[in-house]
């Protein structure tokens, strides 16, 4: 949740930048909330998302964690490079990259917590 957060701070601060300068055309909002709020709706969700993703546990277990690992780190610049080609309307193409890669690399690195039977 941290770099998230961090991200989102550093692209605030960027957009912030674009406002002083007087240039409106490149702000963008929506960014930092993805960045920021998608890690945290997930940690906040966490023991609901755990429970639908246990049964999938064996099956990502079965891929190494540096192949998990790399997935993660080379979706971002594939589907953000993917996206830029198809659409050239300003931010959506980083906005979609951003929000699934987010997305993707919980689901692919997150071990889910084994219930507790009480």
């Amino acid at each position: 949740m941290l770099p998230g957060a961090v991200l989102g701070g550093v692209w605030s601060c960027y957009t912030l930048f674009q406002l002083i300068l007087g240039e409106p055309e490149g702000v963008d909002l929506l960014t930092p909330a993805i960045l920021t709020g998608v890690p945290l709706l997930l940690w906040l969700l966490r023991k609901p998302l755990d429970k639908l993703l246990l049964p999938l546990q064996k099956f990502q277990s079965s891929f190494p964690f540096v192949i998990r690992l790399g997935i993660v780190l080379a979706l971002p610049m594939s589907l953000g490079c993917g996206c830029s080609a198809i659409s050239t309307s300003g931010y959506s193409a980083l906005h979609f990259t951003a929000l699934i890669s987010t997305l993707w690399g919980y689901f692919l690195l997150h071990t889910p917590a084994p219930q507790k039977n009480r």
